[in-house]
């Protein structure tokens, strides 16, 4: 390696063995591999340049202070102006851009380190929810199920007039044979200020008054408990609480702490969201509920009038369908909000049209009423 004419070879220092607090008086010399530091009674230290450390990055107007792989604990100290250059020429990894590059190439392997763990944990949030629910023991479904029972309806009063009841439970014991064995159903009904039921984990299926005095009649109602039920068989309540509790420890991952998903829960509007489910979800409990009404001989007009019905309050509309000015929409799906007391159910019926559309072109079946007129009546009735 060629060096400079004007550089010198030796240099004055200090030197801190790193057993001792003393500092030796030194000379360093730059040999062909190595720096040598001596005092006039010997050899101190014999570093090779490839294995020098510089806390601070050396600079060749400010003093210098290295260490070296072998002796961590060991310190020079130089500070004549000239050492830096000469040290610089045979140990560049001591420079500001090599400290540069070794930042970021450690920032770099943190990054990619922390987007590998947030990668793995969405995948296994993705696609691991759905197994974890059906192996989630009977109790934590139930204690799960109570509590959050207990935050949709918060100070919403339960509905319990006692002909409606029984007319309710005379739908919920027409149905439940056509459902797997063993299988809990809790259905209750709270004066809530939209027109939606919900399945919760545990078993539990919500329904709200508006919606059963909204509904066209009582097999719209059969209809929507027999889908409520197909969310309970699938366990995808449950699946919804793991995925939601998985994604946000991924948010506390990548953004440090500031999650808002319990912001979110802490209204209404932001439990109808988290137990929002994704349009598979949505055509597999579609699915129970067709099976469900065939095997109890329930027509399933009822559930299309229903769904019918909320594709007009959220304003969902297809490709090609006329707007009121008579204009065809471009948008593949809208979701308005045409009735404002219904905003908080925006998310919770994807894919409506189509799934109407495959309701209307399932094989006819046989049914009979599922209740009388004055049974209606008093459903109607329940919360008042």
């Amino acid at each position: 390696m060629s060096m400079p004419s004007d550089v010198k070879l030796t240099y004055p220092g200090q030197f801190f063995d790193g057993q001792s607090a003393v500092a030796h008086d030194v000379t360093v010399r730059f040999s062909a591999a190595t720096l040598m530091i001596s005092t006039d009674a010997g050899v101190m230290a014999d570093w090779s340049y490839d294995d020098l450390i510089a806390p601070d990055p050396v600079v060749a107007t400010k003093p210098v202070r290295v260490t070296h792989a072998s002796s961590p604990y060991a310190r020079l100290v130089v500070e004549d102006a000239g050492f830096a250059a000469a040290l610089l020429e045979r140990a560049q990894q001591l420079s500001k851009s090599a400290a540069r590059r070794g930042t970021a190439k450690i920032v770099g392997l943190c990054v990619l380190g922390a987007v590998s763990v947030i990668a793995a944990l969405y995948l296994f949030m993705s696609f691991a929810p759905q197994s974890m629910a059906r192996v989630m023991p009977d109790s934590w479904r139930g204690n799960l199920g109570v509590q959050i029972e207990k935050m949709l309806v918060r100070s919403s009063k339960q509905c319990t007039g006692a002909e409606g009841v029984a007319a309710l439970k005379k739908i919920d014991e027409r149905l439940r044979p056509a459902t797997p064995k063993g299988e809990i159903f809790e259905i209750g009904v709270y004066a809530l200020p939209i027109v939606n039921a919900f399945a919760l984990p545990g078993g539990k299926i919500v329904f709200s008054g508006k919606l059963i005095a909204e509904a066209s009649g009582p097999d719209a109602v059969a209809g929507v408990m027999a889908h409520e039920m197909g969310h309970v068989i699938e366990r995808h309540s449950e699946a919804q609480m793991v995925r939601v509790l998985g994604l946000s420890m991924a948010q506390e991952l990548l953004f440090a702490g500031s999650s808002r998903i319990g912001g979110a829960a802490s209204s209404l509007a932001g439990y109808l969201t988290i137990l929002s489910y994704t349009r598979e979800a949505e055509r597999q409990a579609d699915d129970h509920a067709k099976a469900i009404l065939e095997q109890s001989g329930v027509d399933p007009e009822g559930l299309i009038t229903f769904f019918e019905l909320i594709k007009t309050k959220t304003g969902e509309k297809k490709t090609g369908e006329k707007k009121a000015d008579g204009k065809k929409t471009d948008e593949k799906k809208t979701d308005g909000a045409a009735d404002k007391n219904s905003t908080s159910l925006f998310s919770t019926h994807p894919g409506l049209s189509e799934r109407i559309e495959s309701l209307k072109n399932a094989p006819k079946w046989q049914s009979t009423p599922i209740l009388t007129d004055d049974e209606w009546k008093a459903l109607q009735a329940i919360c008042s």
